[in-house]
């Protein structure tokens, strides 16, 4: 027996076995994925085009799951850029803020930042804000009880959109496990007549494990929303299990950007954007990474050895 297999056996013996009823009880993006179940075994190339083939998923979706470049998604996205769209034209009155806990946080404020500059820079008012659990210590490091706080999520909200009669809420939790962002939603689901709530997850409905900060009466009209007015793509397992900053925190910057570029087209014609050629740009950027899958992997290599 080689030291391979052997080293493979050794493994096998430690980790869990799972049965059909018990990973479908998991999250899915707490599960395991096939397409990297043996990464911890793979050469430094391997380990990148292991990579390579899970973010694939992110665009072509995952088993019976949509990727993002599906006509459902793209319809979701559109209607999303457009409701930003009408605060931009209004600035004043409205705003659109995006929130999150951890590494979605740090993607909101990104996003926000990124796209208020811009506006600045066309003479624009800007209208982005984010919110991240734990405030901005956070941005640099963990404040992991933050996330489980659903009424300072709310009070945080109520404090961004003083004075706003019209909000864009676009809540990020990869996992739908965040009482932070929970606490919000309900907010916004309480307030309809001001805020146009949109909820980014990788996970179905029925998994959600923050609704118990949703409350009874208005739990209904979250599954409204969440059909309705969420941006949801593919349900798709991590190559590290449980770790949503990877494919599900790319697919959160990908729809993130998109919305943005979307709202600021509907007002500058000449930019020619569409959902599906931005998507296409960004499999064509993650594609052109991969590429370089043999100078990766040697990095890889020498990380491994320092």
């Amino acid at each position: 027996m080689s030291t391979l297999q052997e080293s493979r056996q050794t493994e096998a013996t430690k980790s869990p076995v799972f049965t059909d009823a018990s990973v479908e009880a998991i999250p899915i993006t707490e599960r395991p994925n096939p397409l990297s179940i043996d990464i911890g075994f793979a050469s430094p190339k391997d380990i990148v085009l292991i990579l390579c083939a899970c973010d694939q998923e992110i665009f072509s979706g995952w088993e019976t799951s949509l990727g993002l470049q599906d006509e459902m998604i793209i319809d979701k996205i559109n209607k999303v850029a457009t409701a930003i769209s009408s605060i931009l034209q209004n600035p004043h009155d409205g705003c659109v803020v995006i929130s999150g806990c951890g590494t979605s946080g740090r993607l909101a404020y990104l996003t926000a930042r990124r796209f208020n500059r811009f506006l600045m820079s066309q003479g624009r008012e800007p209208c982005f804000k984010y919110i991240i659990s734990g405030g901005n210590d956070a941005l640099f490091s963990s404040v992991e009880l933050a996330e489980d706080d659903a009424r300072e999520g709310a009070r945080r909200l109520e404090e961004a959109v003083e004075g706003k009669t019209r909000v864009v809420y676009i809540g990020v939790t990869c996992g739908l496990s965040a009482p932070f962002v929970a606490g919000q939603l309900d907010m916004c689901l309480s307030r309809l007549d001001i805020f146009t709530p949109v909820l980014v997850g990788f996970n179905p409905a029925e998994q959600a494990r923050f609704c118990v900060a949703i409350k009874e009466a208005r739990k209904p009209a979250l599954t409204n929303q969440y059909v309705t007015r969420s941006v949801k793509p593919g349900h798709k397992p991590e190559p590290i299990a449980g770790s949503t900053r990877m494919k599900s925190g790319t697919t959160t910057k990908i729809i993130l950007e998109t919305l943005a570029l979307m709202a600021l087209s509907r007002h500058n014609c000449e930019l020619g954007l569409t959902v599906n050629g931005l998507v296409s740009m960004y499999r064509d950027v993650c594609q052109a990474v991969y590429d370089q899958a043999e100078s990766l992997g040697q990095l890889i290599q020498v990380a491994g050895e320092r």
